[in-house]
């Protein structure tokens, strides 16, 4: 299982196919990643270490240990680490490709172009 580096810290394949992508993310502290959100997927995620805030559309609220989430097709989404990092497992189910992420803000200039 290879780690992946990313601006905002990495991540871990646990499984991957077409059609599900099993994998821990790890957000380094005060650090996030970008508001986006998927055409062809949705996702689980399961909070296992650290804190921080999770945007789902609207609405922001801080997140802990043994929090989860369903994020829906076409949800807006972001993931924010607090003082310590985070760390959460992500299970998609959909057409589970990179070029689903529609990136609506991003702090490394990543946006989504056409928007």
């Amino acid at each position: 299982m290879n780690i992946v580096n990313k601006p905002w810290g990495s991540y871990k394949d646990l499984e991957r196919n077409y059609f599900r992508v099993v994998k821990i993310i790890k957000i380094s502290p005060n650090k996030r990643f970008s508001l986006q959100k998927h055409l062809k997927r949705e996702e689980f995620w399961y909070i296992l270490s650290g804190s921080g805030l999770i945007t789902l559309d609207s609405e922001t609220k801080e997140v802990k240990p043994k929090d989860y989430f369903r994020i829906p097709v076409g949800c807006i989404h972001r993931l924010q680490a607090g003082l310590d990092g985070i760390q959460f497992l992500e299970i998609q189910e959909g057409e589970c490709e990179e070029s689903d992420i529609i990136r609506i803000e991003d702090d490394y200039n990543r946006v989504t172009e056409g928007l």
